[in-house]
C-alpha cells in the first residue's frame, strides 16, 4: 500500500502551488536570462581588461630592458674608451699618426 501512495501526484498547497505554476517558472526564466545578460557583460568587460593588464605588463617589461640596456650603453660612454669607441664606430676618425693596415690572404693573391 505505501508504494501506491508514494507513486501518487503530490498536491502542492498555498505558496508552493503559486511558485510552481507555469507563469511563476516563466517570470523566474525572464529574470535569469536579465541577470546572466548582465553577468556576461561584466566577463567580457573583465575579459577585456584582462588582455589589456597583460599587453601593458608586457610593454613594461620591454622598455625595462631597453631602459637597462641605455644604462649600460650611457656607463659605457662616462668612460674614456667607451667614448672613443662610439666615435670612431659612428665617424671614420682616427689619432694623430694611426694608418690603416689591410691584410690579404695568400689565397686571394693567387685568384687571378
Amino acid at each position: 500500500m505505501k508504494l501506491f501512495q508514494a507513486k501518487r501526484a503530490r498536491v502542492y498547497h498555498g505558496w508552493r502551488r503559486l511558485a510552481y505554476s507555469w507563469p511563476a517558472i516563466i517570470v523566474l526564466a525572464i529574470v535569469i536570462l536579465y541577470f546572466s545578460r548582465s553577468v556576461w557583460g561584466v566577463y567580457e568587460r573583465w575579459n577585456r581588461n584582462r588582455k589589456e593588464r597583460n599587453e601593458a605588463q608586457s610593454r613594461y617589461q620591454n622598455l625595462e630592458k631597453r631602459n637597462k640596456e641605455l644604462e649600460a650603453s650611457v656607463a659605457g660612454l662616462k668612460t674614456e674608451r667607451g667614448w672613443e669607441a662610439e666615435v670612431r664606430k659612428n665617424f671614420q676618425v682616427a689619432k694623430p699618426g694611426e694608418e690603416l693596415i689591410i691584410i690579404l690572404d695568400e689565397e686571394a693573391d693567387t685568384k687571378p
